[in-house]
């Protein structure tokens, strides 16, 4: 080839593949080919797919220095794809390296520098765009089961000299996958196991579907939209998995309590220092009984105690009784009950009635078990509220979402409300309750979530209710979230199936106390499929 002012970049692309391994590498295949079509490389659990549109070349011949709006616009284009056939999340980085032995049978071409070599990698809306200085294009993850596929171009940096001139570009895409050989954990296993790829919304009961029963038994994927405390989330982060239904197969053994727990789904949990990772979120199956009854204030400070601004007890989560109660660290003289006596498996004292009331209650059997507390861990839990909530405008189940991780709160001038806390052991979100409905015949649940506001999932809309296995028709039941009207009001589920305040009495309706905690993500998946015969079974990772 005659190479008179000729700017070229001739990128033939190659797959080269590493399995990271604790720290130690090794090359499984050096090349992979195309040859118009699909390419599948396999090795152990993980594909590597290469798709293109016509041949492994992308040839810019009398290229000219671009500029980026264009180069990102060029049909010059090379798809791969990198895809998961294994039961455990992979980690992975794709880099753009010097093909030597392309460049060697070139002859007496000589290499462009990095500088001048400018790229887009393009996966979805996801783009980056740089010069190839630093030859890591992305590092990316792939869930189990799931693929990624990118669109590659490249082009000459418009600010290259005349440096580049006869100079050449060869390429190749090195995949650098970090594969753990370990157990799986649980939150692996359930998403590669038992997580429906239908869209949630395909789904209503088995009214209308034949395979909903089938489909009940496995989590739904929801996508949310971004809430004002999560500003900094990522798509993915916004991906929750719940399960969906009257009485789906999300059975759990935990604390010795033999399919004494359900899992409400796996969800993006924040910790102290901001990071983010994806843990599964257990629910308490029957209410804890206090004395002879299941059912407890959520506070009952008195004036001038803590955040109590009147006899009403306080909404404030973060000082209140049954925070104290469920949460380690907290002592009798601080709180005025018996402190940390459910996470310490103790008797004591638990709030009834106004003013610093108190009642036996014993937990000593029913508390949360040594091995169980290294199973949990702490948390970032939201505590936004709203002060509207009963109508089609302001109670729907979305809005539920974003009121509670919004920085809608009752204003205190003299304590301050915070817009969230961290802890171990908490309460039902409303949102929770509201995702979990899979409707009826008469109301759908598309309906359910998008045209009845909860406060009125009773009589001609109790279907919603009736169809979600979070619904007790027995116990009024107790949420974390609090309304922003007033200083005394936390939200509850009614025995009706309706969501609704308890109007500034937080110290006065008994309502039932099923605690839920975040299960740490190293948990480990042992047997079971979820029903109530044979629960999930978890254990602590060694």
């Amino acid at each position: 080839m005659e190479k008179k002012k000729i700017i070229g970049i001739v990128a033939s692309i190659i797959i080269v593949v590493l399995i990271v391994i604790g720290i130690s590498y090794a090359f499984l295949a050096k090349k992979i080919v195309g040859e118009k079509g699909k390419i599948i490389y396999h090795t152990g659990s993980l594909d590597v797919i290469l798709e293109e549109d016509s041949t492994v070349s992308l040839d810019l011949e009398n290229a000219i220095p671009t500029i980026d709006e264009a180069g990102m616009k060029s049909d010059k284009v090379y798809r791969f794809t990198v895809k998961n056939n294994s039961s455990t999340d992979l980690n992975y980085e794709i880099y753009l390296d010097d093909d030597s032995e392309a460049l060697e049978e070139c002859g007496d071409c000589t290499a462009m520098q990095d500088k001048d070599v400018k790229y887009q990698l393009k996966k979805g809306d996801d783009s980056v765009v740089n010069t190839i200085e630093n030859r890591k294009l992305k590092e990316d993850r792939v869930a189990a089961g799931k693929s990624n596929t990118y669109e590659l171009r490249l082009w000459i940096n418009i600010d290259a000299t005349t440096d580049v001139l006869d100079k050449y570009f060869y390429g190749k895409i090195r995949v650098e996958v970090a594969q753990n050989l370990d157990t799986p954990s649980a939150v692996e296993t359930l998403l590669a196991k038992y997580t429906n790829t239908a869209d949630v919304q395909d789904y209503d009961v088995n009214y209308t579907k034949e395979d909903s029963s089938a489909k009940e038994n496995k989590m739904y994927v929801f996508q949310h939209a971004r809430a004002v405390q999560q500003a900094n989330w990522n798509k993915d982060e916004l991906v929750d998995y719940r399960y969906v239904g009257k009485d789906p197969n999300n059975y759990v053994t935990f604390n010795n309590e033999t399919a004494g727990w359900r899992i409400i789904g796996i969800e993006t949990v924040e910790d102290r220092n901001g990071g983010k990772e994806k843990r599964i979120k257990l629910i308490r199956k029957d209410p804890l009984t206090v004395g002879s009854t299941q059912t407890m204030v959520w506070d009952n400070k008195r004036t001038g105690v803590g955040s109590a601004v009147d006899t009403s007890g306080s909404n404030d989560w973060t000082d209140s009784r049954l925070m104290y109660l469920l949460n380690p660290n907290h002592t009798e003289e601080k709180t005025g009950v018996s402190g940390s006596i459910y996470w310490n498996r103790q008797s004591g004292n638990c709030p009834t009635g106004k003013d610093d009331g108190m009642t036996a209650c014993d937990f000593s059997e029913v508390g949360l078990l040594p091995e169980s507390r290294e199973m949990v861990e702490e948390a970032k839990w939201f505590l936004g509220g709203t002060a509207s909530w009963d109508s089609a405008s302001t109670g729907m189940v979305n809005q539920w979402y974003s009121y509670e991780r919004g920085a809608t709160v009752y204003f205190s001038s003299s304590r301050p409300r915070q817009l969230s806390w961290i802890g171990s052991v908490g309460l039902l979100y409303p949102s929770d309750y509201g995702y979990a409905t899979s409707g009826g015949s008469a109301t759908n649940r598309d309906q359910c979530l998008n045209t009845v506001d909860i406060y009125h999932w009773m009589d001609s809309y109790a279907e919603c209710s009736q169809n979600n296995w979070l619904f007790d028709a027995d116990h009024f039941q107790w949420t974390i979230s609090s309304s922003s009207k007033d200083a005394s009001s936390a939200f509850m589920i009614a025995r009706g199936g309706l969501v609704n305040s308890t109007e500034g009495n937080v110290n006065y309706l008994l309502s039932a106390i099923r605690p839920v905690v975040y299960l740490k993500a190293d948990v480990l998946y042992t047997s079971g499929d979820g029903s109530s015969s044979n629960p999930f079974v978890l254990e602590r990772k060694a």
